[in-house]
């Protein structure tokens, strides 16, 4: 649901939003800043969110999505090119760290879980 939302919010940034001439929406749309931001949120939270499926099918869900909303984006305008790498290379890297946290944070849970029984 998450990634189906993304796909359309790219293809509604793509088609509509990106003609509408408010300052409001244009500014972020042209930051960098927040396009690297806003692309650590949403495939950060999306492996966040498929954490329970295991590390590979996590990646492979978040990159596949994260292909698909790449693709909708440059969807009739241009090629597929080094800024759809760049933002791939993004979304790789906050999935990475979020399952890595994630795993760490599990880890740090049994391990307290285990000292109160007296395992530890």
């Amino acid at each position: 649901m998450w990634a189906a939302t993304v796909i359309a919010g790219a293809l509604l940034i793509r088609f509509w939003l990106a003609e509408v001439p408010l300052a409001l929406i244009q500014v972020p749309l042209h930051s960098e800043p927040f396009h690297v931001l806003a692309h650590c949120t949403i495939y950060g939270g999306l492996a966040w969110m498929l954490r329970g499926a295991g590390w590979a099918r996590a990646i492979g869900a978040t990159m596949l999505a994260a292909l698909c909303q790449e693709g909708a984006q440059v969807f009739g305008k241009r090629t597929f090119g080094p800024e759809e790498l760049f933002d791939l290379g993004v979304d790789l890297a906050a999935a990475v760290a979020v399952l890595t946290a994630a795993r760490w944070r599990a880890g740090r849970v049994a391990e307290r879980l285990a000292e109160r029984r007296g395992e530890g």
